[in-house]
């Protein structure tokens, strides 16, 4: 399976780090500037292999080339939580011939959504202000770009993760990445604390 498949070749230290941007951002006629996510942030790690043998080229073009079309695990050993992400290829890794059978190697790649992960991660949690939560008539709701979530509070008789029904699961920290719906019922239960894994 894809997620135990993992990316083939430690990088270089360091391992450069950003995120797509995915807000939409509109400035109304007032003035008024409006935000809306589009999709989640999803991480893109570009990786620097300086004065590898060619051993190593041949390993990660090889890995491509079965990958190309699909995802993968990728262990980010360097970063402070030693976290596994589900990722794919930006586009095709590169290398430049810097000696005798010696190379420099290129690799951009960006977080798979919607798919599993060989292991999930359990923190970083970021706390939701609970006013974000929106009353509906059977519940709250929120939508939120991430992974997992963690809810404190009581008086709650169901959880529902993308109008899935979960029971009185108030932690769940292996859902894949995506914009997700979470919905608290009923709508008069009280929610103190409210956390995704990012």
């Amino acid at each position: 399976m894809a997620e135990t498949d993992t990316f083939p070749v430690d990088a270089d230290y360091t391992v450069s780090r950003t995120r797509e941007a995915t807000v939409l951002s509109y400035r109304a006629a007032s003035g008024e500037t409006i935000k809306r996510r589009l999709a989640p942030s999803r991480r893109v790690f570009s990786l620097v292999f300086h004065r590898r043998p060619v051993e190593d080229w041949e390993a990660i073009e090889n890995f491509f080339l079965r990958f190309a079309e699909s995802f993968f695990d990728f262990h980010d050993k360097s970063s402070a939580g030693d976290r596994h992400y589900s990722c794919e290829f930006v586009g095709a890794p590169g290398f430049n011939e810097v000696g005798n059978d010696q190379v420099d190697i290129s690799v951009q790649l960006i977080e798979a959504c919607g798919v599993p992960l060989a292991v999930y991660p359990s923190t970083p949690l970021i706390e939701i202000p609970t006013s974000q939560l929106q009353t509906v008539s059977d519940g709250r709701v929120l939508w939120y770009a991430g992974y997992g979530y963690k809810i404190t509070g009581s008086g709650i008789s169901d959880v529902e993760l993308d109008d899935v029904s979960l029971g009185v699961d108030l932690e769940k920290l292996d859902a894949p990445l995506l914009t997700h719906k979470l919905k608290i019922q009923p709508a008069g239960a009280t929610v103190t604390k409210l956390e995704v894994v990012h």
